[in-house]
Formats: C-alpha cells, structure tokens, sequence
C-alpha cells in the first residue's frame, strides 16, 4: 500500500512539473517583441526618448516621432546585442552587449560590452518605463 501511495505521489509531481516547467520557460526575445519603453535624456539630447522594439528591430525615437537610431538586435537568455544600422547618432559597426532585466514596469540594462560612449551613457545610466 505505501508503495502505491509513493508511486502516485511521484506521478502526481512529474506530472504536475511538466506544466510549470513549460510555463516558467520564458522566451526572451517575445518578452522584448512590441514593448516600448521611455525616459528623458539630458544633454545633448534634452527630450524623452522612446525605445520601441518589434520583431528583431529596436528603434530609439523622439518623443515627436523621429527615429535617432535604427538597431538590429539579438536576446541570449538575459543578453541583449544591439547593432545600429542607421540613424543620426547611430553607432555604426559597433556592437553593444548588455544585459537587461524586467522587473514589474522597468526595464534596466547593465554594460557587458560597448564602445559607443554615447549608447552606454544612454541606457544604461536612465530608468526605462514602459510605455502603457
């Protein structure tokens, strides 16, 4: 009998973990996919700034629209590489490493790798907020 009840416990657990398994793996990519985050930059930008993200694009905009920088990006579990491809203050052939966490509405990146100063000093250094 206590053999029984010992194997439908475990049988309970495995598949019971499956779900939750499967439910705590978490595609990171989609979790950047069509978010939008803001937060004022200081000089020499002076204005809320927007970082949008869509499929594998990320787009760093004005608070009127215009795109200053045009970036391709990848996400490695909690690694994000950004390659700017155009854009006024683009950083071109140099990639940006960082890594990046979501806690509630906030977005925060820390510097893994990145020789654009000006990109480092930008998201790194704000709190990014999601744009509802």
């Amino acid at each position: 009998m206590r053999q029984l009840l010992a194997f439908s416990c475990i049988a309970s657990l495995l598949l019971f973990q499956q779900p939750l398994k499967a439910q705590g793996v978490k595609n990171t990519t989609r979790r950047l996919q069509n978010t939008a985050w803001k937060s004022f930059i200081g000089q020499p930008v002076n204005d809320t700034i927007v970082i949008r993200f869509v499929t594998d694009s990320m787009y760093l905009q004005t608070r009127s629209g215009e795109t200053m920088v045009s970036s391709v990006f990848t996400v490695t579990s909690d690694t994000i590489l950004l390659n700017d491809v155009s854009g006024a203050i683009a950083c071109l052939n140099e990639p940006g490493k960082y890594k990046y966490a979501i806690v509630a509405d906030v977005i925060k990146f820390d510097l893994i790798q990145d020789a654009c100063r000006g990109r480092v000093g930008a998201i790194t250094t704000t709190k990014w907020e999601r744009v509802k």
